[in-house]
């Protein structure tokens, strides 16, 4: 009789672990930051280690992954990580994106792709995906354009005069050196050049497993994320 007893309470034990597991939660909270780096020891060689080929393949993923994104509403307001936003801005790093948004949790395929870059920044694209097997799972792609050129014309843009069109351009142009004299139209559409010619393309693509409360950190040398995932 006794053994029976213990049995049933090792199974209900079982039972209440399994409903508590991180990935059982019926919502998350995901809070992250992205940060660009400032200080002038982020700013080396190692940083440029793409080939032309493995920047445009990235490039075609992040176009992909943009028509496969979904927008769901985010806040900039942090909470969970307030303190570490602080501390970044204290430090002197340059705060490129804070997103906060509830999500349900769902498997891979039905989770949201949430898009979280803006072609106007340097973080001209950014993709984040949420998602549960019995454990929970995060996908962060991102890409850094530390140097954006105007983007080509749009049809909404095939209909400003002129005068809009160069006035919108200069607004969100950044030279280089030697481009002072050039026309802010003409970045439009670049001309091939050599990889050192070329505007930087820094990227972070990774997959990792994530636990209620952590605060996880993606590096890179030129920027980073920082991000959190709690139950809702």
């Amino acid at each position: 009789m006794q053994l029976i007893d213990m049995r049933k309470l090792t199974g209900i034990l079982i039972f209440l672990l399994l409903c508590s597991s991180p990935a059982q939660a019926r919502t998350y909270i995901v809070e992250l930051i992205v940060f660009q780096r400032t200080n002038a020891d982020s700013q080396s060689d190692q940083t440029v280690d793409f080939s032309s080929d493995r920047i445009a393949r990235k490039r075609l993923h992040m176009e992909q992954l943009l028509s496969k994104s979904r927008a769901i509403n985010t806040s900039s307001q942090l909470y969970k990580l307030a303190s570490v936003q602080k501390k970044l801005t204290n430090s002197g790093m340059r705060i490129l994106k804070t997103a906060r948004w509830n999500q349900e949790s769902r498997v891979y395929q039905h989770s949201p792709l949430v898009s979280i870059g803006n072609l106007n920044s340097p973080l001209s694209a950014g993709f984040i995906r949420v998602y549960k097997t019995s454990l929970i799972f995060v996908d962060v792609d991102l890409q850094l354009t530390p140097t954006f050129y105007v983007p080509a014309l749009t049809n909404s843009a095939a209909n400003l005069s002129e005068n809009e069109l160069l006035s919108s351009a200069e607004a969100n142009l950044t030279t280089t050196v030697g481009e002072e004299n050039m026309h802010p139209l003409q970045t439009a559409h670049p001309k091939p050049v050599s990889i050192e010619q070329q505007q930087p393309y820094f990227f972070i693509s990774e997959k990792r497993r994530l636990k209620f409360k952590e605060v996880h950190y993606f590096d890179h040398p030129e920027f980073g994320v920082i991000m959190g995932v709690w139950p809702g």
